[in-house]
């Protein structure tokens, strides 16, 4: 009936975390170029901070 979600942490150096948020900031500007949907995108950087 209620399903658990599975979460993952990883620790990353603050020089991963910088390379992350620009890496998935490129991928989210080409699926805008390319006319699809971001949010999976968004709220992966939301969660980075």
């Amino acid at each position: 009936m209620f399903k658990r979600e599975n979460t993952v942490q990883l620790e990353i150096t603050y020089k991963e975390l910088q390379m992350l948020r620009r890496y998935l900031l490129i991928w989210r500007n080409k699926l805008l170029a390319q006319g699809h949907i971001t949010d999976p995108v968004d709220e992966l950087l939301v969660k980075l901070g």
